[in-house]
């Protein structure tokens, strides 16, 4: 591991550590350009897009950080928050493709792709576990070629023209925006490198690529071979996470690595790379969507046109038990607890013993006005739904309704914001779970007087913005025309309290398609107030 010290604190601890009364406007800044889009970088400080520049602004007070004048007329989806950590990757349009890391709290380039002559460049995806960045892109006329890039010095660690193999190809790329047609692709939004030691780490990154690597080197150790196991990916290519499939998972107590793969799931020894399971692995009629390790064996649930939740022997492969839900649509949106497992399904909610498979319908038209329940998540000892504009309680025991609450849209502009929003994050959102569990669980931090990141279990310091942020799930924003502050109504957001269901901070916007980003750590709203002006307020 690199260099040692803290992430944030000083400058964290300036920023989040006033308190002010719900809705509040803290400060409006106007700029000389139209504000393109706004976003939050992980480290908290707000970023705009402009025609003119990128900025980074202090959240609390609205004072200009830094300005970059190169990174002018960017579009927002070619500007990557990089989950855990302070840094944004912001991509140019063109043959050349090229990158900046930028640093947020400073503004900084940790590196730039110019360095490494890429054109064009496939993208950067963290690894985590030692605070590095894979880079992929072309150089020259050569195959594709690898850099391991330290995340806060740009230092190359090392560099791979073979890295993938000879017979895998090109990296497998992701749209960031699954719903447009033309989007930013790259390396996000696929499977994340998963280490069995501090030295070595698998990475699945192409159709017909799975392999292990030495992390201080890039020399491959071994590499899958998916012809002689009688499996084929399917033609989308790697199992991302971007289409649905579940992270690959390493199980240090049998020393295996299991990987769904198209309709199956596969089972490694980490050692040599070996198939576990037999000539062929269990057809399970859809790709793993979902996939946990209990005492009995690995709980997985598929999706597809018939749907299942299965206990796998670990060993084997084989199902202990199976169960095809043929009601059960293919959204259901599963929640495994340690004694249970919670199936959301159209209006129902169904409770099933992991052991066994034996299940029973717990709760039956859960209804929200005007759309179905989209999320489900327990909040200390709440059991929440929400969806845009509806949220709901239930005692995850006795499953009697605590509260439930529906607030009517300010017009179909406030869902056509979040139908953005939600676009945009689509390919990111179980890579970005998976990324925080991994760095949370190490105590990722950055110092930066020294410029270097660090693991450290027992302080977790950055400027105790990262340690919050687990609580972050706290709250349910909703953009509706009932907002209330001080007795006066009208357009507005407000933050639900999901372990109450009530109103914890509001502001009025008086705009019936707001334009606002919201940093649900320090429980800020950032409002495009006007076309060159942002105004902020603590909710």
């Amino acid at each position: 591991m690199k260099n040692l010290v803290l992430l944030l604190s000083l400058l964290l601890c300036c920023i989040f550590s006033n308190i002010y009364a719900g809705g509040e406007k803290l400060w409006t800044q106007e700029y000389p350009k139209e504000i393109n889009w706004m976003m939050v970088s992980d480290a908290g400080i707000l970023i705009l897009g402009t025609d003119e520049a990128l900025y980074g602004v202090n959240p609390e007070t609205g004072e200009e950080l830094w300005k970059r004048e190169d990174q002018k007329k960017i579009d927002r989806e070619y500007v990557e928050v990089i989950d855990v950590t302070p840094v944004i990757l912001v991509t140019r349009k063109g043959l050349r493709n090229e990158a900046v890391a930028i640093n947020t709290l400073t503004g900084e380039a940790i590196f730039s792709t110019k360095d490494y002559n890429f054109m064009p460049m496939h993208g950067a995806m963290p690894v985590y576990d030692n605070l590095t960045f894979l880079l992929a892109g072309v150089e020259g006329k050569s195959r594709s070629t690898f850099y391991n890039v330290d995340m806060a010095t740009g230092e190359v660690n090392w560099k791979q023209d073979e890295w993938l193999g000879p017979k895998s190809g090109d990296p497998q790329l992701v749209a960031l925006n699954q719903e447009k047609t033309f989007s930013k692709v790259g390396l996000i939004g696929n499977q994340y490198v998963v280490f069995d030691t501090d030295n070595t780490f698998f990475a699945h990154l192409a159709k017909d690529h799975l392999a292990k690597y030495n992390m201080n080197t890039g020399e491959m150790i071994w590499q899958a071979n998916f012809k002689d196991y009688k499996i084929k990916p399917k033609p989308e290519g790697a199992s991302s996470l971007a289409y649905g499939y579940a992270q690959m998972r390493y199980n240090e107590a049998n020393n295996t690595l299991y990987v769904p793969i198209s309709n199956s799931l596969v089972a490694l020894n980490a050692d040599d790379g070996s198939f576990v399971w037999g000539e062929k692995p269990e057809d399970l009629k859809g790709k793993v969507s979902n996939m946990e390790f209990i005492d009995e064996g690995i709980l997985v649930k598929t999706t597809g046109e018939k749907p299942i939740i299965t206990l796998l022997d670990y060993n084997t492969g084989e199902p202990l038990w199976d169960k095809e839900f043929k009601k059960f649509q293919d959204n259901g949106v599963v929640l495994f607890e340690e004694d249970k497992i919670l199936l959301l399904t159209g209006n129902d909610l169904y409770e099933i013993k992991p052991v066994n498979g034996e299940y029973e319908r717990v709760a039956k038209n859960i209804k929200f006005k005007g759309e179905d329940p989209m999320m489900m998540s327990i909040v200390e000892d709440v059991l929440v739904f929400t969806a845009n504009q509806n949220i709901m309680g239930m005692d995850p025991d006795t499953y009697e309704v605590i509260y439930q609450e529906y607030y009517a849209a300010p017009g179909l502009g406030a869902l056509e914001i979040v139908g953005r929003a939600l676009a945009a994050a689509a390919a990111n959102a179980m890579s970005y779970a998976s990324a925080r569990h991994a760095a949370m669980s190490g105590g990722a931090n950055y110092d930066p007087i020294s410029n270097t990141f660090e693991y450290d279990v027992v302080s977790a310091n950055l400027g105790q913005r990262f340690s919050k942020s687990l609580e972050t799930n706290k709250y349910h924003y909703v953009n509706t025309k009932e907002c209330v502050v001080e007795g006066n109504k009208d357009k507005g957001v407000i933050c639900i309290n999901k372990l109450t269901g009530e109103i914890d901070g509001a502001v009025i916007l008086e705009d019936r398609k707001p334009e606002y980003e919201v940093d649900q750590v320090s429980n800020l709203l950032f409002f495009k107030s006007g076309k060159k002006e942002v105004t902020c307020y603590k909710l």
